[in-house]
């Protein structure tokens, strides 16, 4: 016997795994986006040591009596320059920290679906657990009498054959 609501128990377990596949991808752009955040901060603080290094140099060389103003004023402009290179890849890591809050945003909320659709399709699971070991239990009780109704029927068959042979 078919179980009544399989095209619900259908649709719903459909709902878990296409909640599933989405909760994944969801999953893989946030680690992907955690990744590339991460990476750039390393970036900006290679950054931001290769700038220090440059200006311990330059310092170095000025005490030392070894650069010209032009040189020196050079080096300054390169200093500043190295500075804003700085600044501007901080504003592109800002962005970055706004496109992996979004990718949060869109996990989280693909784990609430998940979440959902597992507990839908778990309550219905259960049903069609209990409405199969009711369908089994009833035909073996159907099976049982059938086998009762048998088994009286020989007995009843046996007794006339016996009442039969003792009239004749």
């Amino acid at each position: 016997m078919k179980y009544p609501l399989q095209t619900l128990f259908e649709i719903r377990e459909r709902a878990k795994k296409d909640a599933e596949d989405n909760y994944a991808r969801e999953k893989k752009i946030l680690d992907q986006e955690e990744a590339k955040l991460k990476e750039m901060q390393e970036k900006l603080e290679q950054m931001r040591q290769a700038r220090l290094s440059k200006r311990d140099a330059y310092f170095q060389e000025m005490q030392e009596g070894k650069l010209s103003i032009k040189e020196i004023q050079m080096g300054r402009r390169h200093l500043e320059m190295l500075f804003q290179m700085e600044l501007d890849y901080k504003e592109k890591i800002n962005t970055q920290k706004e496109v992996l809050e979004e990718a949060k945003q869109k996990t989280s909320k693909a784990l609430e679906v998940l979440t959902h659709a597992t507990q839908e399709f778990k309550v219905l699971e259960k049903h069609k657990e209990k409405w199969t070991k009711k369908k089994k239990k009833e035909r073996e009780k159907r099976e049982e009498e059938a086998a009762d109704d048998l088994s009286q029927s020989r007995y009843f068959i046996h007794l006339k054959e016996l009442e039969d042979e003792q009239s004749h």
